[in-house]
């Protein structure tokens, strides 16, 4: 099971700490780290099956049932706030890669072809991961790093997202 972070002075029962509005930066420019404070994260999953396809099509996906999950998601679309810092856990080889940010807003079958062939699919009507959201690398390319459990999907808190963005810095 994944490391448990305490959650930080003020958060909700979900580990969300509420931030005033006159302590959110401008969004940084493409290829600056962030300014201010750390923004929501979100881990999506992946297999060594499935990984190079995330990255070559720039898409992420999950399951439609988790479709609601992403509506934390923000995109990188208005330039005013921060976008919601996503990361990619391969499960069987415990590797993080990121960060990214998304380029669209979340939505069912934007690629309704993503991950058929992977997941011996391609009968199925629309993709098996529906739940899907654009992506872009926000700090150019980087490798993957090496985490000592596996990291659950879904939203993680400022805190938590600060900690995986100092591992990929390395």
């Amino acid at each position: 099971a994944a490391a448990a972070a305490a959650a930080p002075a003020g958060a909700d029962a979900d580990g969300w700490v509420e931030v005033a509005k006159k302590d959110v930066k401008k969004a940084p420019s493409k290829g600056q780290p962030p300014q201010g404070p750390s923004p929501p994260g979100f881990v999506f999953h992946c297999s060594s099956v499935t990984v190079q396809e995330c990255l070559d099509r720039e898409l992420f996906g999950l399951p439609r049932k988790f479709i609601d999950m992403m509506a934390h998601i923000k995109p990188a679309l208005d330039g005013e706030t921060l976008p919601t810092v996503l990361f990619l856990f391969n499960l069987q080889k415990n590797h993080l890669y990121g960060p990214f940010e998304a380029v669209s807003q979340c939505a069912l079958d934007i690629d309704p072809d993503a991950w058929k062939v992977a997941m011996k699919r391609e009968n199925q009507r629309g993709s098996p991961f529906a739940a899907q959201v654009r992506v872009r690398w926000t700090h150019g390319k980087r490798a993957p790093v090496n985490m000592p459990s596996r990291i659950n999907i879904g939203p993680v808190n400022p805190t938590v997202t600060k900690t995986y963005l100092s591992k990929l810095e390395g």
